[in-house]
């Protein structure tokens, strides 16, 4: 972890304003490209409020995150990606979780765990995507981008990055339910 994440999640534990103002100076941007990506055709404003919302919520949640599990920014993207789908009003069951942490408290636990490891079978999967596809599947699945905006931003075609996502699913789903490749 580099030296200025340190320093944040140091002054977000020690002076809640200062913390809060130092999350927005060094992650604002991201926070707003995950909340726009999500709400689009929604108002400046409401991007605005969802970037407060994800410095607070990171304000108050900042015991909890390790560092063992990820970095930093990727802590932050979940939370504003969080706040943005809880400010569009899409139902959770509409979405996938963006992480374990994310599931239900009334779950048998028998279902938390098969959930857990589905989770941690998909991030591995992921993982081991070239960057590129990575980024792909990362912008459809977890920013909610659509195809126009994923192929414009990466110098795609539109069939390209859709036929691109239409690939990565059906090789990913064949790896991990057989353990395959797609002839």
């Amino acid at each position: 972890m580099g030296n200025r994440d340190t320093n944040i999640i140091e002054v977000l534990k020690a002076d809640r304003r200062e913390g809060i103002e130092l999350l927005r100076e060094n992650y604002g941007n991201m926070i707003r490209y995950v909340a726009a990506s999500i709400l689009r055709g929604h108002s400046d404003e409401e991007i605005e409020k969802c970037l407060t919302d994800t410095c607070v919520k990171a304000w108050r949640r900042i015991g909890s995150f390790d560092y063992t599990k990820g970095s930093f920014a990727s802590w932050i993207s979940v939370i504003a990606r969080n706040a943005a789908v809880a400010a569009a009003g899409i139902k959770a069951q509409d979405i996938e979780p963006a992480d374990a942490t994310d599931m239900a408290a009334d779950d048998a636990p028998e279902g938390a765990i098969m959930r857990k490891e589905e989770l941690i079978a998909i991030r591995a999967a992921v993982m081991m995507l070239s960057p590129r596809d990575r980024e792909l599947i990362l912008r459809r699945y977890f920013y909610l981008q659509d195809i126009r905006q994923i192929a414009a931003e990466m110098g795609l075609s539109e069939r390209a990055a859709d036929g691109r996502l239409r690939h990565l699913r059906r090789s990913s789903l064949k790896k991990l339910i057989g353990g395959g490749e797609l002839e």
